[in-house]
């Protein structure tokens, strides 16, 4: 019985120094080209704005930089004012990236506008425009995960345990999931 118990007991201490020393993980790569499709099933988009003007956003493009821990976002926009000539721009921001273990959702977060350009309004109808456009590149971005796992594959219910972090690699985005 002693030696069943000791031949145990290092069986155990052998596992926990390989899974101190080794480390093991797994990682799911996710790539641009994903998320991209992801998007492009919420577009285009329409928000109509009190009763002078609707904007309508088309044209996602998603980016993601090695070593870069954000993901890069952008779109087209159409402006309708009443009385004005459609206007066109494109938007670019940039966002976090937040992993639900609960759910296994991938959503992009804190959006930060970084480019918009608009010519030909007067300043404080350009003001009110990036207030709007802002609020509705929240709304159309961060609300709706971008990837979820399969919940029901080995992988999935190994990682909703386990999640450690989020890299962004050349054009990928690697979720990281271990001890």
């Amino acid at each position: 019985m002693k030696k069943v118990l000791l031949i145990v007991l290092v069986v155990l201490i052998a596992a926990a120094a390989y899974f101190i020393v080794a480390k093991p993980r797994i990682e799911i790569h996710i790539t641009e080209e994903q998320i991209q499709t992801r998007l492009e099933k919420q577009f285009p988009y329409e928000r109509r704005h009190l009763l002078f003007f609707k904007t309508v956003f088309s044209e996602p493009r998603v980016r993601l930089e090695k070593g870069s821990g954000f993901i890069g976002v952008g779109c087209s926009i159409s402006i309708f004012l009443t009385g004005v000539e459609t206007l066109k721009s494109k938007v670019y921001a940039e966002t976090d990236i937040h992993y639900d273990p609960k759910t296994g959702s991938v959503y992009l977060i804190n959006l930060k506008l970084k480019k918009f350009e608009l010519q030909g309004l007067p300043a404080e109808t350009e003001k009110i425009i990036r207030e709007i456009v802002g609020e509705a590149l929240l709304e159309i971005f961060t609300i709706k995960p971008v990837y979820q796992l399969d919940k029901a594959g080995r992988t999935g219910r190994i990682a909703h345990a386990i999640f450690k972090d989020i890299k962004i690699t050349d054009g990928m985005m690697a979720l990281v999931f271990g001890l």
